[in-house]
């Protein structure tokens, strides 16, 4: 799945975005929306994982993730941004910080170690066929 397909099944004032890359912009006339966008398969025990810069998250009103066979994560700018800090999500070398995704009694829920709290992020699900 790439971000011009996500964008038509969301659609609404996501379909007016144009895409650049793994990032999307709309007029304001449009609703003035400024998306990122990643994929991720998912991985053993129903865990997906991406990751990004706070640069990039802090500069965009949505983080759009393909999850690989449940569907389109779109999580608002503050409650990515509040994942990272309630949790102290530590930033990689790359200057990256991870995002971690798992899913548990039909909850998607974001993580950072096995000993804290999660966020459940379900509402934020918009199911729909996500393949490679």
């Amino acid at each position: 799945m790439n971000l011009e397909q996500a964008l038509k099944i969301l659609d609404g004032d996501f379909a007016k975005c144009r895409v650049n890359r793994n990032r999307a912009f709309s007029d304001r006339e449009d609703g003035g929306l400024s998306v990122c966008f990643h994929y991720t398969k998912m991985y053993e025990s129903n865990v997906w994982w991406t990751s990004e810069t706070f640069l990039a998250v802090d500069s965009c009103n949505y983080l759009i993730i393909a999850l690989q066979n449940r569907g389109l994560l779109v999580l608002p700018r503050k409650v990515l941004i509040d994942y990272w800090t309630d949790l102290k999500v530590s930033t990689l070398k790359s200057g990256r910080r991870n995002i971690r995704i798992k899913e548990e009694y039909s909850k998607i829920l974001l993580y950072n170690r096995s000993n804290q709290r999660t966020i459940d992020v379900t509402e934020h699900l918009h199911p729909c066929e996500v393949l490679d």
